[in-house]
């Protein structure tokens, strides 16, 4: 999945990548940058000194490798599919002969003759499919953030199609972060190179790849267990939580008695007695954004919510989310609670933290069953943040047992409190 056609952006940068190869199938053919140069009145002295910026004669300006991929002739061998970026780059550094500066004039009309042998044996095309082409605006959009030839975290942060990314929720910046230390060609260096900064768009890419799988894989499996479910017994279930939620005003019908958990938990009981769970649910099966819509759980009628923080700002819990998030490099988890107050806006507190999904054994029947365990990190709200350790509320969830799961509905119990039910239906 390219990342573009996420963001609907028209500047394209994420493309399905090409091989790194220097013989490259094509059907374009291109003249030798010295046949343009003469046909252009121009000697490639003369070219190398615009790019420089310096006297031709003067051999101690050096050519950096940013300005070298931004000259229109490498635009347009990329343009044409006759090098990669990759190609052009292990080229410029095979020519160099001091890596730290740059290409003297010599050396840049050595790697001209270089590219002019390569690409003149690309003449003939493959009678293969040719492949997406190479975005040639990779290179100038690294020449723009670059700083000394690398670009840091920082600056990759600052770039719009990333910011893009983390507004829309595709891709946060702890993922991202971790991306960039995974490409990044050495713990001491400063920032990535070119080869790096391509490496990440691939890495970026894979990572979209993969969630929009899970996401199919998701469904998939949901509307498979949906369909082995289709119990009578859920939407009775459903509606008596949502009219008494709506005639206590008591979301997640927190303000229940015990008559009424009871009356609930005889119907989940009947519920998961009238169906099985697959045999091969995976995290991505759970995996989305959830509501809780009702919880026995004492600990979080005790708290008024999940943080506790109702009682707090002498507030009223209005709602709870929980993101179960997955990617390649982790699986983390999000409770936004919404709390009611004296002041125009709700007051929203966030939960974050990690999660796992596994198949395991009962500690009570010994039966094998499938367990959530959320481990929660940090406890944010207005301008404070604090860890999660020192919140015995945010416990309540941490781990629960899945009992039932349709497409729109998920029952979990405690691990160790059978009696404690969450019911989250999905957003």
């Amino acid at each position: 999945m390219a990342i573009l056609s996420l963001l609907g952006s028209s500047n394209a940068f994420f493309l399905s990548q090409t091989p790194r190869s220097f013989y490259k199938p094509t059907t374009s053919k291109r003249t030798s940058l010295s046949e343009t140069t003469t046909t252009l009145t121009e000697s490639l002295d003369t070219i190398f000194a615009s790019l420089v910026k310096v006297n031709p004669s003067d051999d101690d300006e050096k050519l950096d490798l940013p300005t070298f991929l931004k000259w229109e002739e490498m635009e347009e061998l990329l343009s044409q599919e006759l090098l990669t970026l990759s190609d052009l780059e292990t080229l410029y550094n095979k020519a160099i002969s001091d890596s730290s500066s740059g290409l003297t004039l010599t050396e840049f009309k050595q790697l001209n003759d270089e590219i002019d042998n390569l690409t003149q044996e690309q003449e003939e095309p493959s009678p293969s499919p040719s492949p997406v082409p190479t975005n040639p605006s990779l290179a100038s959009i690294f020449a723009s953030l670059q700083t000394n030839s690398l670009v840091t975290f920082h600056q990759l942060s600052e770039w719009d199609e990333m910011r893009d990314l983390v507004a829309t929720n595709l891709l946060s910046l702890t993922d991202l972060e971790k991306i960039f230390n995974d490409v990044i060609d050495s713990p001491s260096s400063e920032g990535l190179t070119l080869s790096a900064f391509m490496q990440l768009n691939d890495a970026i890419d894979n990572v979209l790849e993969f969630e929009s799988e899970s996401q199919s894989q998701a469904q998939s499996q949901a509307q498979s267990q949906s369909k082995q479910i289709a119990s009578p017994l859920l939407q009775p279930l459903l509606s008596k939580i949502e009219k008494f939620a709506m005639s206590e005003s008591s979301p997640a019908c927190l303000t229940s008695d015990e008559f009424f958990d009871e009356d609930v938990l005889a119907m989940v009981d009947a519920l998961e007695a009238s169906t099985t769970l697959s045999e091969n649910l995976q995290a991505q099966s759970i995996a989305g954004d959830w509501e809780l819509i009702y919880t026995s759980s004492s600990l979080m009628k005790f708290h008024s919510g999940l943080t506790g923080l109702s009682s707090t700002f002498k507030g009223e819990f209005a709602q709870l989310k929980q993101s179960l998030n997955l990617n390649p490099y982790e699986q983390s988890v999000e409770y936004t609670e919404k709390i009611k107050t004296l002041l125009p806006k709700p007051l929203l507190a966030s939960v974050k933290g990690n999660w796992t999904f596994k198949k395991t054994r009962s500690l009570i029947s010994g039966a094998n069953i499938y367990m959530l365990n959320v481990e929660p990190d940090t406890v944010k709200y207005l301008k404070t943040s604090t860890r999660a350790d020192h919140w015995k509320s945010v416990r309540s969830a941490n781990v629960s047992d899945l009992t039932f799961l349709s497409s729109e509905v998920r029952v979990m119990r405690g691990n160790t409190s059978r009696s404690t039910v969450f019911i989250w239906k999905r957003i």
